[in-house]
């Protein structure tokens, strides 16, 4: 590539690519260590990957020959042998003056395809192209952002738009077309007849140009995970007065030096630094704030507690840890807890471990209880066991005018403040309303969400429930002054009208 070349092309990226001072930050986090917005460096990523070619390269057959066009007022073809060629010509810029050529052809070659492939997406911000032949008589430049699944044209050149694609090169951009690709003329013409360039710039005529981030239809339309350049049509040598010298035989041949492709890496605002990796031939993003991933598009693990989201100017969007309570190590982001606190919190977490349960492994598990004496992260903070009562709690003549039932839990649910017992009932000793009951429902309340549910109960286990309040239509209310005991055979004595009579005097208690 000649020093004219190059600063031809290095005037267009001047006047075509806009970096506001959010882009052009070069860490994720001030000097507070508070995140930032951060972004990779620009590069020339066409130099990273090996390009394809729909159409083979000059020099295949040994005796291959490439005339190529020469001269100014009087135009001669040159021909010679096609020695080293190879279609990586094109991406080594600067480093070698080598040129690309195409298999020759009898006539006007057509829709020839040019292929790079990022696996993974970036933004495009410019393309160029170096011919070392005439330049093509329409181009077209497409992207996918689904690695070659579909493809969209970004942009169309062509010596006439409305002729060949149907296109006018006056269509007014407006912020809700910025997606729309424009057709341009001016870079369609045979000469000159080596060193010309083909350029074009994703942000030329977009009304959102220096301030993308707020344009979601601009950042769309300059991703991409693959670039396809299609020369779509050359000049005939009739067209241009050179009829005679198409006796050479195969005339007709493409030429490129150098293809840039200028851009970045997309990571969202989460990474400063995005490496081609030589082993998998692929960009990486080094994700920061939390953030994993090709291009740092989801949270890392455990840092789910606000949604996902792309860094901008004014806020990073970090990703934050879940507050498990040092219970769990996963969790889960809702949007639903998001919305109802607010935005402040979204993070539920799962598997809590240690008898734990709730969203942030707050709370303890059925059948177990908090043990106030320790902290909510203390791996012992739920226990298995309500605190103990007192004698005179556990005392038989505290529950004279109450209840005393024998039975088996099957069922034990938990609803807002309070815990629902289906009870099988076994033997009630007093206390009930006169019914012959089966099953009935014991209930226990909470002072608070927090608070204790006491006394215990588990399933399948056989208790003696001891209340201060009666049966009524089937429903029993205890709370933590009521007693429950694993039962045990030696209790029936006690419960015996006889026993009571003798021992509840309310001066000297009889005591489990």
């Amino acid at each position: 590539m000649t020093m004219s070349s190059f600063l031809f092309i290095l005037c267009f990226l001047i006047k075509s690519i806009h970096v506001s001072p959010a882009e052009d930050a070069s860490k994720c986090y001030n000097r507070e260590n508070t995140p930032i917005n951060c972004q990779p460096k620009f590069i020339n990523a066409a130099e990273y990957i090996t390009p394809w070619s729909s159409h083979p390269s000059c020099g295949i057959n040994p005796a291959e020959k490439a005339c190529i066009l020469e001269g100014d007022d009087e135009v001669t073809m040159n021909c010679r042998k096609c020695k080293r060629n190879n279609i990586t010509f094109i991406t080594d810029t600067g480093r070698n003056n080598t040129c690309w050529l195409s298999k020759p052809s009898k006539t006007p070659i057509k829709n020839l395809e040019i292929v790079f492939s990022f696996a993974k997406s970036l933004q495009i911000n410019y393309v160029t192209i170096q011919f070392c032949t005439p330049r093509p008589k329409s181009i077209r430049i497409l992207k996918s952002m689904n690695h070659g699944k579909s493809w969209s044209e970004l942009q169309f050149f062509a010596d006439d738009c409305n002729g060949v694609y149907n296109l006018s090169e006056d269509i007014n951009i407006t912020k809700q077309n910025e997606h729309l690709p424009i057709c341009l003329e001016n870079y369609s013409q045979f000469r000159p007849l080596s060193d010309g360039q083909v350029a074009f710039s994703t942000l030329q005529s977009r009304p959102s140009a220096r301030n993308i981030n707020n344009s979601p239809v601009l950042i769309e339309f300059m991703s991409a995970t693959d670039i396809k350049i299609v020369l779509d049509s050359m000049f005939s040598l009739s067209s241009q007065g050179l009829g005679h010298l198409g006796k050479a035989g195969f005339p007709y041949i493409y030429g490129i030096s150098d293809v840039l492709i200028g851009g970045r890496c997309i990571c969202y605002g989460h990474a400063k630094i995005c490496d081609f990796n030589q082993e998998r031939q692929r960009f990486e993003c080094t994700c920061e704030h939390n953030t994993k991933g090709l291009d740092c598009g989801v949270c890392k693990d455990f840092y789910h507690d606000l949604p996902w989201q792309r860094g901008t100017a004014n806020n990073a969007h970090a990703c934050r840890r879940c507050e498990c309570n040092m219970h769990s190590t996963k969790c889960r982001f809702s949007m639903n807890k998001y919305k109802a606190s607010g935005g402040k919190t979204g993070g539920v977490c799962i598997d809590c471990q240690h008898h734990t349960a709730g969203d942030n492994c707050e709370k303890c598990e059925v059948g177990y209880y908090p043990n106030k004496a320790k902290s909510v992260n203390d791996p012992a903070y739920c226990e298995d066991t309500c605190p103990k009562m007192n004698l005179k709690q556990k005392s038989i003549c505290n529950f004279e005018s109450g209840s005393a039932i024998r039975g088996i839990p099957t069922t034990i649910n938990d609803n807002g403040n309070t815990r629902k017992v289906t009870f099988k009932v076994e033997k009630i000793y007093y206390g009930s309303d006169s019914r012959n009951y089966q099953h009935i429902t014991i209930k226990l309340r909470k002072e608070s969400e927090y608070s204790l549910i006491c006394p215990s109960m588990k399933l399948h286990k056989k208790y003696l429930v001891l209340a201060k309040s009666k049966i009524n239509r089937s429903t029993l209310t205890i709370g933590i002054n009521d007693t429950v005991k694993k039962y045990k055979k030696k209790y029936e004595q006690k419960l015996q009208p006889s026993f009571r009579e003798k021992h509840c005097d309310f001066k000297n208690n009889g005591a489990f």
